[in-house]
């Protein structure tokens, strides 16, 4: 199948220096004087899409100043990447750290393992738009997950997004959920704590993931489990990450039943 799409992937900066770290592969996107850096870098790619008319010929990505340094991709690494999947695909996912997919059953208990409280804060808040779910029994494989919107879509999953990202905005913003999503969780990647309403909102992409109707791509690259260290660390992720898929395939509850206990396992050899 011969595509005509265009991928207009953009990468944030909020100073000088991210900027000058823009490689020539990437447009920039300018967050420099925001005024609500609370909200990091959600608030200039919800600004993005509620002005912007998208077309249906062009996939978007919106990617943080760390980018490269989380991923290891360069900007020719994403439109080589591209290249393979436009057309086949509507999200193409380049996530970082893909053992944390395969080590957690989605990237929401992953979230609340670092972050407790944000299962509960995100449950909360799809309760209130008429949308419930059980997160906690959620699978997801590397082919369904992705971390900080290292997201490549086309523009009916942004349209998508915008309309879920303005009812979380509008929610937290309300006097009587402010200070829930406003408390501060720890981030590794920044001195201090950032607030909770961050790491829920980079999971939204997972959100509209478990609907089938998305067909993803995910690089070898961002699969790579046979590079993650301490090597002893490679057998049992990817034991688990195809246990996950098994089951995510079959429906057949033996997979996932032993998928948690090679998982409680591995939390068992990390304190021994």
């Amino acid at each position: 199948m011969t595509a005509n799409f265009r991928l207009k992937a953009y990468q944030i900066y909020f100073d000088e220096i991210s900027f000058n770290k823009i490689e020539k592969e990437f447009i920039p996107l300018d967050n420099r004087n925001s005024p609500r850096p609370d909200w990091f870098e959600f608030h200039v790619i919800r600004g993005f899409l509620k002005s912007a008319k998208l077309k249906k010929n062009s996939y978007y990505g919106f990617l943080s100043p760390r980018f490269r340094e989380k991923t290891g991709l360069s900007g020719k690494d994403v439109h080589d990447i591209f290249n393979k999947a436009q057309g086949s695909a509507d999200a193409i996912l380049l996530t970082s750290q893909p053992e944390q997919i395969a080590l957690h059953k989605n990237p929401f208990l992953q979230g609340e393992f670092y972050h407790p409280g944000l299962i509960a804060a995100t449950e909360h808040f799809f309760d209130y738009i008429g949308r419930p779910v059980d997160l906690r029994k959620n699978v997801t494989n590397l082919q369904k997950s992705v971390f900080s919107n290292y997201i490549i879509a086309t523009s009916n999953f942004w349209e998508e997004w915008l309309e879920l990202a303005d009812l979380f905005y509008s929610f937290v913003e309300q006097e009587l959920y402010h200070d829930d999503y406003n408390m501060k969780a720890l981030y590794p990647y920044r001195a201090g704590h950032v607030e909770l309403k961050v790491f829920v909102q980079e999971r939204l992409v997972n959100y509209l993931l478990l609907n089938s109707k998305y067909k993803t791509f995910v690089p070898d690259h961002s699969r790579n489990l046979s590079a993650v260290e301490p090597v002893s660390f490679r057998k049992p992720l990817l034991e688990m990450e195809e246990l996950k898929t098994k089951f995510i395939e079959t429906g057949d509850p033996a997979f996932l039943s032993e998928y948690e206990s090679k998982q409680d396992l591995f939390w068992r050899s990390l304190q021994s």
